[in-house]
């Protein structure tokens, strides 16, 4: 005998509206309720009710009998469900061999219930967002700001960018203090083997402060020409380098580094630098002097150099493609500097033997120099002119360094070869021969000499 049904009362026209709710029911039951008129039917087309009045989701799938649940799985109509918002733990799976009753109960009374291990539970975790661990605290606070760039940003002054400012020296770690060696006895020659790449790097370091332009000429007060530049014998205290005298144009000269290691392979632009009484002035008296003071050869600690008014960035020497053209090298100039003590052969006999051919020069030929002497050209005319044919008691400057060198600490072996490699393009490979200082016609003792030479017999008596 089948239950008595209720019979569903019509609406009303002028009876409100009523909101369908659909209740998911935890067994893939899908039903609708309505929250104000009318009892809850079964999906599966059953005429028993199953409520008389809203009902908890909970318990409304616990009065649905288990063949409800087989009804609403073969049910062809494809549900339509609503968010429905719950509290608590989210229920557990039910099987089809327990009854939705005992599902609810319970998950009412174990909401931690644990799953059997006959459960097989598929979870598609494909649009799920993979997780990352956090860091640890110590990492995240080693974590530099995003905000801050990982490279310092470029200096530009005066329309020049200023190469990047290195802590330490490209060649840093392939150098090493020789022990057991003897230090040259020149004084020149022990000065120049004595650096180490640290003062080097602290001239290369401070240079990148000098790029402001000369902007006022004040043009040190230039020294009497009867008084002649300080030699000195020590290093100064403050960043140097040490530069040779390469090119003597009269009123000017260029210079050039003596380490190589100065200009490595990213510093070109001091390869060479200008030297100019209009600029230059002696770090020990303060004051300039004339460029007839200074001979190609001449050693000299630079400890300042300066930028030349009105240059710009096409005046900055930044590759090697024609580096070694001293012309092109007008931005730096020396600003103060030290005359390193020369090495000097005082009274040497020399004899001119000839002029040259392409110019008004002469030939000096000295004794204990196996190379002829160079003559500077203010010994080509004027008093001080010097006649083929004769002989003179010269002053000669003898050059204890030359550009380009290597420091004397390098490892060999690889190490040396590989600076050799990357400085290569900036070796000068120029030799400065011995120069002359000055010449003086010779005393009679030194005539006297000079034709004991010419004719060693003429003097003996061999009559006997």
């Amino acid at each position: 005998m089948s239950p008595p049904s209720r019979k569903k009362k019509p609406k009303g026209a002028e009876s409100p509206p009523t909101d369908d709710i659909q209740v998911v029911d935890f067994t893939g039951r899908h039903t609708e309720t309505s929250c104000e008129s009318g009892p809850v039917l079964a999906a599966g087309g059953s005429n028993q009710p199953l409520c008389d009045s809203p009902v908890p989701l909970l318990e409304a799938s616990a009065v649905a009998p288990a063949s409800a649940v087989s009804t609403a799985r073969t049910h062809n109509s494809l549900p339509v469900s609503t968010p429905v918002s719950e509290i608590g733990h989210p229920p557990t799976i039910s099987s089809s061999s327990h009854t939705a009753a005992s599902d609810a109960s319970d998950i009412r009374q174990q909401p931690d219930i644990e799953l059997d291990s006959d459960y097989d539970i598929e979870i598609d975790v494909s649009d799920q967002e993979e997780y990352f661990p956090p860091p640890p605290e110590d990492s995240m606070q080693e974590v530099s700001d995003p905000l801050e760039p990982d490279f310092a940003a470029p200096i530009i002054i005066q329309g020049v960018q200023v190469p990047a400012k290195q802590k330490r020296h490209p060649f840093d770690g392939l150098y090493a203090p020789r022990e057991g060696e003897e230090p040259p006895k020149d004084v020149t020659k022990r000065l120049v083997t004595s650096i180490v790449l640290s003062q080097i790097h602290s001239f290369r370091t401070k240079s990148l402060e000098w790029f402001i332009p000369i902007e006022k000429l004040n043009t040190p007060e230039l020294a009497p020409a009867e008084t002649d530049p300080v030699q000195v014998v020590s290093i100064p205290s403050t960043p140097f380098a040490l530069y040779v005298l390469h090119t003597h144009y009269g009123s000017s000269a260029s210079l050039s580094p003596v380490h190589r290691e100065l200009t490595a392979d990213d510093r070109p632009d001091l390869l060479y630098i200008q030297f100019s009484p209009r600029y230059a002035r002696e770090s020990t008296t303060g004051h300039a002097h004339d460029m007839g003071k200074f001979y190609a050869g001449d050693l000299l600690a630079v400890i300042r150099i300066g930028r030349l008014p009105d240059t710009t960035d096409e005046h900055f020497v930044r590759s090697h493609e024609g580096a070694l053209q001293a012309e092109r090298h007008n931005f730096w100039t020396v600003l103060e500097y030290t005359l390193i003590m020369r090495t000097i052969a005082p009274h040497t006999i020399a004899f001119c033997a000839r002029k040259h051919r392409s110019r008004d020069a002469c030939h000096l030929l000295a004794s204990d120099f196996p190379v002829p002497i160079q003559v500077p050209q203010k010994f080509s005319s004027g008093e001080k002119r010097l006649r083929p044919g004769c002989f003179y008691r010269a002053k000669i400057l003898t050059p204890q360094a030359q550009p380009a060198s290597l420091l004397h600490n390098i490892v060999p072996g690889s190490a040396k070869q590989h600076v050799v490699r990357l400085t290569n393009p900036l070796a000068l490979r120029h030799k400065f021969r011995p120069t002359l200082i000055n010449a003086t016609t010779p005393s009679p003792d030194d005539n006297r000499l000079l034709q004991l030479a010419n004719n060693p017999y003429g003097t003996l008596d061999v009559s006997n």
